[in-house]
């Protein structure tokens, strides 16, 4: 089965090429992922600049997270090359060595060069879908630039020339589009559904650390089962693992208790992701979901409060609350109708 899902892999230089791809995460990304939601496919962008932390760098895991991530973001791969060959790392650990032996011949070649090698070269099956872009300059490349870059050229691959970093925006915003288009049917589906798959799939990302803190989940779990006598917050500062103890604890309720229905909604999964009218909007759109399919389970009171016709989501989210917190009440533990914050 096709596996409907849009996750690219951008490769460049970091030093050189910022403004890129800060271009690329401010417009054009942005762009796309509205574009893949309109079709029901999560998008993902893969950029490293914020996915290594200091600790990796200097266990040198820098290539292995590299690889690994295009791995999985086959087959869609953006490389972006300037002037700069990038940086050489001075070791390859061997039990990355006996996974890629190709890589014992890679030693004094950028981790640049290695990613587009991973994702297209050594893979010349893969080279029509990868999309290379070329930053034109006056000034002299690094021989080795020019060197990779006439080997992707070789390759089959699209190569487009940009001279800024807007132009670069639009053309990857145009030829992903397009890449999209030929490669997934179009299945257009309705906004709360695409914000349910984009909230899902930003879950799925923030689950590669185990976490299994038991005490944890007995207390989300108590909550969700309308057991606990109030909502929810779970706290912590940023990186500390909160989306990934919700998003894993999430995942192992539903496969126990696949009658409960629920909303998961992630602060950052989305552009509108902190809007309160567009998070009203959904959270509305999700209970009424929830009155057609599971009506026996939706409290008068808060069918009530959903399909008020005239009010505006601000108010109707007021009464939403009241009506859930009153159904918890008459329902003395029994209703599942629970916040987690």
């Amino acid at each position: 089965m096709e596996k409907r899902e849009v996750r690219v892999f951008v490769s460049s230089t970091f030093r050189d090429l910022a403004e890129e791809r800060d271009e690329l995460a401010r417009h054009a990304f942005p762009e796309l992922r509205r574009f893949c939601a309109g079709r029901g496919l999560p998008w993902t962008d893969v950029d490293l600049r914020w996915g290594i932390t200091d600790e990796q760098g200097a266990e040198g895991e820098v290539l292995e997270l590299c690889l690994g991530e295009i791995s999985k973001c086959r087959p869609f791969f953006i490389g972006i090359l300037g002037n700069r060959y990038g940086w050489v790392p001075d070791s390859i650990s061997p039990d990355l060595l006996s996974r890629e032996p190709w890589l014992a011949d890679s030693l004094g070649r950028s981790v640049t060069e290695l990613e587009i090698c991973h994702g297209v070269l050594n893979h010349p099956h893969l080279a029509a879908d990868a999309l290379f872009y070329f930053r034109t300059s006056a000034d002299e490349p690094d021989s080795r630039v020019q060197a990779l870059k006439t080997r992707v050229q070789q390759s089959g691959s699209q190569v487009r020339p940009f001279r800024e970093p807007r132009e670069l925006a639009g053309l990857v915003v145009a030829d992903i589009k397009a890449a999209i288009t030929r490669r997934f049917s179009e299945q257009p589906v309705d906004e709360n559904t695409a914000a349910t798959l984009r909230h899902a799939r930003f879950g799925e990302c923030h689950r590669r650390v185990p976490m299994r803190q038991r005490s944890l989940f007995d207390e989300l779990e108590a909550t969700a089962m309308g057991t606990a006598d109030r909502p929810l917050v779970v706290v912590g500062p940023p990186g500390s693992g909160k989306t990934g103890l919700t998003a894993g604890w999430w995942q192992d309720f539903q496969a126990r208790h696949p009658e409960v229905a629920g909303m998961v909604h992630h602060i950052g999964a989305d552009v509108d992701s902190t809007d309160w009218a567009t998070t009203a909007r959904r959270i509305l759109g999700v209970c009424r979901t929830i009155a057609v399919t599971h009506s026996s389970r939706l409290p008068m009171r808060v069918r009530g409060a959903v399909d008020s016709p005239k009010a505006g989501p601000q108010h109707r989210m007021r009464e939403l609350a009241g009506a859930l917190a009153l159904a918890r009440s008459s329902a003395r533990g029994r209703n599942p109708w629970s916040w987690i914050c």
